[in-house]
């Protein structure tokens, strides 16, 4: 397996994942609350997608085939409820809600984009 596309998915992880507790951290500070729970929620959604990044290397064997569909599959199937969540919250007119659901689409969005630069099949 090619190792250095995994080192630098986790690698992605660790940096972004503190952008976002330094950036909640300066939110706090700056007494902007609401900002900073959407950083904290960017960032439990990289972490989230971490530990599927090694549950998907200890799962699949040195196969870096496997990996790849195990991950890019996790990346479909996780946020499925995250767009009725999204959806359902429009229809109510929740504004805090849809803007919550947005938060975690867009960051599973950015993770694909990172993920697909990774093992060079961006666009």
């Amino acid at each position: 397996m090619n190792m250095s596309r995994i080192e630098k998915l986790n690698g992605y992880f660790e940096k972004e994942i503190a952008k976002c507790t330094a950036k909640g951290a300066e939110l706090t500070e700056d007494n902007r609350k609401d900002e900073a729970v959407f950083a904290v929620i960017r960032g439990n959604i990289l972490d989230i997608f971490r530990t599927i990044s090694s549950v998907a290397q200890e799962n699949c064997g040195g196969d870096e085939e496997k990996f790849r569909e195990f991950f890019l599959s996790k990346t479909e199937q996780i946020p499925q409820n995250w767009r009725i969540s999204l959806e359902r919250a429009r229809s109510y007119g929740d504004a805090e809600a849809a803007h919550v659901e947005r938060v975690k689409i867009q960051a599973i969005e950015e993770i694909k984009d990172a993920f697909a630069q990774i093992w060079g099949e961006a666009e």
